[in-house]
């Protein structure tokens, strides 16, 4: 299920794959990507005990604040799970 640009999360990218997922960040990080995000983080895991993880910040606005707590418990948790993890910020302007 691959979210498009004009729904309200962030993009989970085409070049993600069963062991790897990029997402583009473009709009504020909601507390709803609790239900879009880690719900593919835990399939992940769950099948190769590990995930990768490349986050596009093509345009980051920051994060709403029940987002905000949610992502630090999330990371704390799922951390020792992430082999590899880059994060890029567009240089566009």
């Amino acid at each position: 299920m691959e979210t498009q640009p004009n729904e309200k999360y962030n993009v989970i990218m085409p070049e993600s794959t069963d062991q790897a997922l990029c997402v583009m960040i473009d709009r504020p990080i909601s507390d709803g990507y609790s239900e879009n995000f880690l719900p593919r983080v835990d399939k992940m895991i769950e099948i190769h005990g590990e995930i990768r993880v490349l986050i596009y910040f093509k345009v980051f606005q920051g994060w709403e604040e029940d987002a905000a707590r949610h992502d630090m418990r999330a990371f704390a948790e799922y951390a020792k799970k992430f082999k590899k993890t880059c994060s890029r910020q567009s240089t566009r302007k």
